[in-house]
C-alpha cells in the first residue's frame, strides 16, 4: 500500500422509500401543466427522482416535499406581480402617520 491506510469497505446504498414503502400507502400528486404565466411548469427533482408535469403516485415523505415545492413556486410567482415597494408602507415609516408626508425641508 501506498499510504498506510486501511481498507474501509463501502457500504450498500440505503433503500429508498419507493422501494421500501408498500404502495397501498402511496399518495397522488398532481404537477401542474403550466404556471400562473402559462410557462411550463419546471420539473421537480427531488434526490435521484424527477417528477414532471402530470400525474404521479409516490410515498407519503415525497408527497409532502412536492407539495411544499409547487406551493413555493405558485408563491414566487405571485411574488412577481406584487410591486417592489410599498408606498404607504414608506410614507408611515418616514412620517409615522399614514395621512401626512413629511416636509424634508423641517428638520
Amino acid at each position: 500500500m501506498l499510504f498506510n491506510m486501511p481498507v474501509v469497505e463501502a457500504r450498500p446504498p440505503e433503500p429508498d422509500a419507493f422501494e421500501t414503502v408498500p404502495r397501498e400507502d402511496w399518495e397522488l400528486v398532481v404537477v401542474p401543466k403550466e404556471d400562473s404565466f402559462g410557462d411550463p411548469f419546471p420539473v421537480i427533482r427531488e434526490n435521484k427522482h424527477e417528477f414532471a408535469p402530470g400525474e404521479h403516485y409516490m410515498p407519503p415523505g415525497y408527497a409532502i416535499s412536492v407539495r411544499e415545492r409547487i406551493e413555493r413556486h405558485n408563491k414566487a410567482q405571485v411574488r412577481r406581480l406584487q410591486p417592489r415597494k410599498d408606498a404607504e408602507a414608506e410614507r408611515i415609516a418616514a412620517g409615522g402617520n399614514p395621512g401626512i408626508v413629511p416636509d424634508p425641508a423641517v428638520r
